[in-house]
């Protein structure tokens, strides 16, 4: 969505509450680690002006499923965020090629043309909250290297393999 400047009413602000179908947050996380939308996400963000800026506040929540990175297995996470972004227009980012941002600049972003494209906001804020390793579980025995099957839910048949002889003193010594 996105929301122009002339929409931002200077005393009462603009507040928009939507849902983000699952479609729509499919194609916003699209390549990110296999995540997609298990049911549409809800926001509702209030716009208000703020110096020759717009301070963004409001709530995130979605539901998200991705496999597990040791069985495959499709696992959800739960998203409720507070958002709290101040936009500036991009020609406050100045002309120096390279800087160190301070604190206050981390929760700060930038609008081109008197637009600001909330679907961008909303896709930065969930790709920084998601789990780059999601397991289904802490003790997770994941795949079978030989054969592939999922150890969580059935033994493996594979036999067992040679030790490399220049491990075997390890393994005499870790059965002693």
């Amino acid at each position: 969505m996105i929301v122009a400047l002339t929409q931002i009413d200077a005393r009462r602000g603009f507040v928009v509450e939507r849902e983000l179908d699952e479609q729509v947050l499919d194609a916003m996380l699209e390549g990110y680690l296999g995540y997609h939308a298990a049911c549409p996400a809800s926001y509702k963000l209030r716009l208000a002006q703020a110096g020759k800026g717009v301070a963004l506040s409001g709530r995130l929540a979605c539901t998200l499923s991705a496999p597990c990175r040791r069985c495959l297995d499709e696992v959800q996470q739960s998203l409720e965020l507070e958002l709290d972004v101040m936009l500036l227009p991009s020609t406050d980012l100045g002309t120096e090629e390279e800087r160190e941002l301070n604190a206050d600049e981390l929760d700060t972003t930038f609008f081109d043309n008197g637009e600001i494209n909330l679907n961008e906001i909303l896709r930065e804020s969930i790709v920084l909250e998601l789990e780059p390793y999601l397991q289904c579980r802490e003790d997770c025995a994941g795949l079978c290297a030989g054969c592939g099957v999922n150890l969580n839910r059935e033994s493996c048949t594979c036999p067992p393999k040679a030790v490399d002889p220049r491990w075997q003193c390890l393994v005499e010594s870790k059965r002693s």
